[in-house]
């Protein structure tokens, strides 16, 4: 067999990476949900996690939709999504 070709294969096979699911349930106070967060994130990076997905909603929640929902939104630069990276960059 050709050794060319089997560093051909090597290089196209995926590399395994750890998966954390963060489930946690968000509340009204961003910062707090961004603590929650944090701790998910740290417990999934010491076991080996190299990405942690949280719910969709994990910046903001209440039980009935209502114009605080539309107070809490935020532009991409905002202080959630900064928050984010700050974690992902301690992690």
């Amino acid at each position: 067999m050709d050794q060319h070709a089997d560093t051909q294969d090597e290089q196209r096979r995926p590399t395994a990476s750890i998966l954390a699911v963060g489930q946690f349930v968000p509340g009204a106070d961003m910062n707090a949900n961004l603590a929650s967060i944090d701790e998910l994130a740290a417990s999934a990076s010491v076991r080996g996690a190299s990405l942690v997905v949280v719910p969709e909603y994990s910046s903001y929640f209440t039980p009935t939709m209502g114009q605080d929902w539309l107070y809490a939104a935020e532009p991409l630069d905002g202080h959630f999504i900064t928050g984010l990276g700050a974690i992902a960059s301690r992690r």
